[in-house]
């Protein structure tokens, strides 16, 4: 390749020389060295001494051209140092690439050295560790071997001292020295269940059963000789606390519990073995839920010890109690026994715990049996109570200071909590028996006297007291309230515990004024609420109302016929609506449920069977028999009684009875014409009435001429009446309204038959007086009648 282009170049070089060395240049050539000329004048350039040497050496060696080869020779040499200097660094750069070539060949070569000896080693190490692996393997079997080997000698030693403790056990358990009170007691007795327990899974073993029957046997020698230490200590403590007490007389004795020299003999004494027998208990009581012989172990000692409390406690707390049983006042008893059960109670615990950890059932029976003395000798007292304010005050004090503040201060007061509460039921229970004999004998049965009856003389004459004593000057020493405290002296002490009455100035409102009968009920239902349950009291307070409500119409029934009818009437609303007031205040249901047996169809029932002897035997569902057998039996009725609707009831009753017969006594004969006038015009054709005898303008004149004299007469008595026994204007204007309204009505009435049936001249002959100046003349005489009063 690059001899052709030497031959081209050859061929130029000739042709150049014929035509005498020089060529011709084109326009565009000239124009070329003409801009490389001005650009090499701007800016000169010095040449580097190598660039210098090589434009010297071809400048000399153009100078020595002579011929074309010599000038084709200098082209190749000026082209080789060309080509030169442009290779100079990619050959430096390829020099230092071959040496790091060598150098790198000579670390793979160091390389592959190095990994074929770590093969080597890797080999080498893979077989040691397989053998290192193989040994320890071999090495662990034989540990666990060994280990297994060890344990089945350990088990077989355990197993073996279950067999051999035995005649150690008894051993030490037979040798007289040998003490419960041993350190190495407690760890004998969990040996020993250990052994009894192992004996009992491996039954299955040959000499098993004969090794329990042994361990068993130690087990109840080691019992018995706790039982033993237990009760002999006891015993010894016992003895030397009645040894004590007989130095004192027998009165003291019987009063150990007051006296401080017996009471130390009675606690003091017994308490000095408490910590060893606590101490040698404790070895069992954990147990005990467990191990059954334990169990009975502990109840035995505990039996012990109550017995000799029994022995030791009785005979004082009896004449305790007896002492109490001869004091006179009941509630005094009551406080005093119960303060002196309740520490017997908790000084029996306290000695009780000093010797045991765990509680048991016989020492509570104990504890009811010493609290017995006292609740028979109580309740033969409580039989003979009458008063219902006695036995009010004795559940008071149980309730409320007993099962209140003693119990709650205390947690082991359960026996004499259980004989309060008993006791409490008997209480209420003579109280409910009380009260019904109280319903019987002192409220409906009571007889009232004149002066209870005295209606309203009684009213007027407290009423002028008052207003006597009102008129006496602030500065004469007296006060009204002190004129009401002198009428309400003994009624108000009597009925302290009662709900107060109502605020008012009418004598009627007085405690002292109210009529026996309700003053008792309304006392009783107040001691009943706080003491008897809520069922007795509920079936209690329907018993009450009901015989109050009876008792006040039948002293009403008297005044009625000893005074008047507006009198009696206005007696039985007035402490009916002080009845309905007063037990308002009672958060109790007065509904009571009442279960009867309804007898009345069995009559039909059976006159059915004797009417139909035909079907008594029929093999049908006409069956009179089976008809008898299934609709013969008696009916459960439930009928729900409430008190409070009855007195409702009958306060409005007596309400609309007074109001009927106040406006009769005020327009009754005008009511009686009305009546007979409706019915002459509803069955008379003609329809005129002024020609009747009875309805005559004259007449009829009379009969308004009377009721206008009953308006300015009757009626401002009635009014009056009310004030006295009511005085209360809301109440009054109640009961006055409907009068009022219903003499209206009749005056109404009469208005519309004068204007249908009678001319003018009977109208004005009659003279009836305009309805609205009879109804401000009704509206003023309330107004006119308390004004009149003060």
């Amino acid at each position: 390749m690059e001899s052709d282009q030497d031959d081209t170049v050859l061929l130029k070089l000739m042709e150049w020389e014929k035509n005498g060395g020089l060529a011709s240049l084109s326009t565009l050539q000239i124009e070329a060295i003409s801009d490389l000329t001005e650009l090499a004048s701007e800016h000169p350039e010095e040449p580097s001494k190598e660039s210098k040497s090589k434009e010297t050496d071809a400048s000399a060696g153009v100078d020595s051209l002579q011929t074309a080869s010599q000038l084709a020779s200098l082209w190749k040499v000026i082209e080789e140092d060309i080509l030169n200097e442009a290779e100079s660094e990619f050959q430096l750069a390829e020099t230092e690439i071959e040496h790091w070539e060598k150098e790198i060949s000579t670390v793979a070569f160091l390389m592959t050295s190095v990994l074929s000896q770590l093969d080597n080693l890797e080999l080498q190490y893979d077989s040691i560790n397989e053998k290192t692996d193989t040994l320890r393997s071999t090495c662990m079997e034989m540990i666990k071997k060994k280990e297994k080997i060890t344990s089945i000698i350990d088990e077989i030693d355990r197993n073996m001292k279950f067999f051999t403790d035995v005649e150690r056990i008894f051993t030490q358990l037979n040798n007289v020295g040998f003490s419960v009170l041993n350190d190495a007691f407690p760890c004998m007795l969990s040996r020993i269940q250990e052994c009894i327990v192992y004996m009992t899974e491996h039954n299955d073993y040959l000499e098993a059963p004969n090794y329990l029957a042994r361990y068993n046997q130690c087990q109840s020698i080691a019992l018995n000789q706790v039982r033993k230490y237990v009760r002999t200590s006891l015993e010894s403590s016992t003895a030397q606390a009645l040894n004590y007490l007989s130095r004192f007389d027998a009165e003291e004795v019987t009063r150990a519990t007051s006296s401080s020299n017996a009471y130390a003999a009675l606690y003091g004494k017994v308490r000095g073995p408490a910590a060893k027998i606590k101490k040698v208990v404790g070895y069992i009581e954990p147990s005990i839920s467990s191990v059954a012989a334990h169990e009975l172990a502990l109840a035995d000692c505990q039996e012990s010890y109550i017995n000799q409390r029994k022995a030791l406690t009785k005979p004082s707390i009896a004449g305790s109690v007896q002492d109490i049983l001869s004091m006179k006042d009941t509630c005094a008893l009551l406080r005093a026994g119960c303060a002196l059960m309740i520490r017997v109670v908790q000084d029996e615990y306290d000695l009780y715990f000093a010797f045991f950890t765990l509680k048991c059932s016989e020492f509570e029976n104990f504890l009811e049996d010493l609290l017995l003395a006292f609740y028979d000798g109580l309740r033969s007292r409580l039989i003979k109570v009458v008063h219902m304010e006695t036995l009010a005050e004795l559940c008071s004090i149980l309730r409320s200071e007993m099962l209140t503040d003693y119990v709650v201060s205390s947690e082991n007061l359960g026996a004499f909590v259980r004989m309060t509460v008993q006791l409490l039921a008997d209480i209420q229970e003579r109280l409910v028996y009380r009260a019904h004999i109280y319903v019987q004998e002192d409220i409906l049965g009571y007889k009232p006297s004149h002066g209870d009856l005295a209606y309203p003389d009684k009213l007027v004459m407290i009423e002028s007291i008052a207003e006597s004593l009102q008129s006496v000057p602030a500065t004469g020493g007296l006060r009204r309230s002190d004129s009401q405290l002198s009428m309400l002296s003994v009624a108000s002490s009597v009925y302290d515990g009662a709900p107060k009455s109502r605020s008012g100035t009418s004598p009627a409102d007085l405690h002292g004024m109210w009529y026996p009968p309700l003053r008792r009920a309304l006392l009783c239902l107040s001691k009943l609420s706080r003491c008897a349950d809520r069922n007795a009291f509920q079936g209690l307070s329907q018993e009450i109302l009901q015989a109050v409500c009876s008792s006040i119409g039948g002293a009403a029934a008297r005044i009625k016929s000893e005074k008047s009818q507006i009198d009696g009437m206005l007696f039985q609303i007035k402490h009916l609506l002080i009845l309905r007031e007063q037990i308002a205040p009672f958060q109790v249901d007065f509904t009571v449920k009442e279960i009867n047996l309804d007898f009345s169809h069995i009559k039909d029932t059976a006159m059915n069977v004797l009417q139909k002897p035909s079907r008594m035997f029929s093999f049908s569902t006409n069956n009179v028999l089976l008809e008898f057998l299934l609709d013969g039996a008696p009916h459960v009725k439930e009928q729900l009684k409430d008190s409070r609707r009855l007195v409702e009831r009958q306060l409005k009753a007596n309400c609309e009875l007074f109001i009927n017969y106040s406006t009769f006594q005020i327009v009754g004969p005008l009511s009686d014409f009305l009546s007979k006038a409706d019915i002459y015009l509803e069955e008379s054709k003609e329809k005129n009435l002024s020609s009747q005898n009875w309805a005559k303008a004259e007449v009829l004149a009379d009969i308004v001429a009377e009721c206008q004299r009953n308006i300015g007469v009757k009626l401002p008595s009635i009014q009056r009446s009310m004030q006295l026994y009511i005085s209360n204007k809301e109440t009054e204007f109640i009961l006055y309204k409907p009068i009022k309204n219903q003499i209206m009505a009749n005056y109404l009435h009469l208005e519309q038959i004068l204007k249908t049936s009678f001319s003018e001249e009977d109208a004005k002959i009659i003279n009836v007086t305009p309805l609205d100046q009879l109804n401000v003349l009704l509206s003023t005489i309330p107004n006119r009648t308390h004004r009149n009063r003060t």
